[in-house]
C-alpha cells in the first residue's frame, strides 16, 4: 500500500486528527501527559493546509508562549463537528489568539470526549475489532514515515503532495521536529511551528 493510499486510508476510516489520535493515544511515543497536546497541535496543522487558520509569533513572549494562530477568511472546506469544537476551545469567538493562555479544563475535554463518543457512534468503539484494525493501518503509517524521513535524500521538492498530505501525521507521530524529520513545507507555503505541540502542552498546563 502506497502512502497517499494510507492515509486516505485512515482518513476514511477516522475522518480526523482528533479521532485518529484517540485511537493511536496507547501507542504514543510520548508520556501520557503530552500526548492529547500533541493530538490537538496535529489537528490544527491538517486545519492549517486546508486553510482555516495560520500560525505567526507576536506579543512580548517568546517560545511556545508566544505562538498565536489567526483564523483565515476562506477556509477550503467546512470543519468537522470535532474540529469545530477544538476551533471554538481556542478562538473562543476571537479572530487571533495566543494558543498558551488559560481556558477551562472542561473545554480542553470536550473535543476529546467527543472525538471518542463519534469512534463509538461509528463502531471504532474500545474492544471493537474494527478499532484494532484502524490502530495497525496507523502504526504501520507511523513505520512506514519514520523510514522515509530517515532517508538522507528525502527533500520538499522530491514529493511536495505527499510530504504535505503527511504533514498533520507527522506531527501527530511526532516526527515533524525530530532528527532526522519528516520534509516540512516551505514556510512561505505554510508555516508549521516546530514549538506546536509544546504550545498546547502549556496550554493544558495551566487549564483552569
Amino acid at each position: 500500500m502506497t502512502l497517499p493510499i494510507f492515509m486516505s486510508t485512515v482518513r476514511q476510516e477516522v475522518g480526523n486528527l482528533l479521532r485518529a489520535g484517540a485511537i493511536l493515544h496507547p501507542v504514543m511515543d510520548e508520556d501520557a501527559h503530552f500526548r492529547y497536546g500533541r493530538v490537538c497541535a496535529a489537528q490544527f496543522v491538517d486545519l492549517a493546509l486546508r486553510r482555516h487558520l495560520w500560525f505567526s509569533y507576536g506579543g512580548t513572549h517568546v517560545g511556545p508562549r508566544g505562538l498565536q494562530v489567526t483564523r483565515h477568511p476562506d477556509p477550503l472546506d467546512s470543519p468537522d463537528p470535532d474540529e469545530q469544537l477544538l476551533l471554538n476551545v481556542v478562538f473562543e469567538g476571537t479572530g487571533t489568539t495566543s494558543i498558551v493562555r488559560p481556558r477551562p479544563l472542561e473545554w480542553w475535554n470536550g473535543p476529546a470526549k467527543q472525538a471518542s463518543d463519534g469512534l463509538k457512534a461509528d463502531g471504532l468503539g474500545m474492544l471493537r475489532r474494527r478499532r484494532y484494525r484502524v490502530l495497525r493501518l496507523l502504526r504501520e503509517l507511523r513505520t512506514d514515515m519514520r523510514l522515509i524521513a530517515r532517508s538522507s535524500e528525502q527533500s520538499w521538492d522530491s514529493a511536495p503532495d505527499v510530504f504535505r498530505a503527511g504533514c498533520s501525521f507527522a506531527v501527530l507521530f511526532n516526527i515533524d521536529t525530530a532528527v532526522p524529520h519528516w520534509p516540512m513545507p516551505p514556510e512561505e507555503e505554510l508555516f508549521v511551528p516546530s514549538m506546536l505541540s509544546a504550545a498546547f502542552n502549556l496550554a493544558l498546563d495551566i487549564a483552569t
